[in-house]
């Protein structure tokens, strides 16, 4: 199997994310102040063709929107 680089992840998963699936999630409180009392997302994702992986870190408000600046992308997990 062939690792592309992270970017070369990120790139195919906002280009083509039908070819991806989520494959785990977990959420918590979270605890930036800009989102008090939202929520962290952290969700891993798999290309089945390429067996690749990709972690991504979303953070919202109690309102549900957004912060800035996420989602995030990581070649690991938030614990790691």
């Amino acid at each position: 199997m062939v690792q592309r680089s992270l970017s070369e992840r990120i790139a195919d998963f906002q280009a083509n994310p039908q070819n991806w699936q989520r494959v785990s999630a977990s959420a918590e409180q979270a605890t930036a102040r800009s989102a008090q009392g939202g929520v962290s997302v952290e969700s891993v994702y798999r290309n089945p063709a390429t067996g690749e992986t990709l972690h991504v870190h979303d953070v919202f408000k109690p309102s549900g929107s957004q912060i800035p600046n996420h989602p995030t992308f990581r070649d690991y997990g938030k614990g790691q």
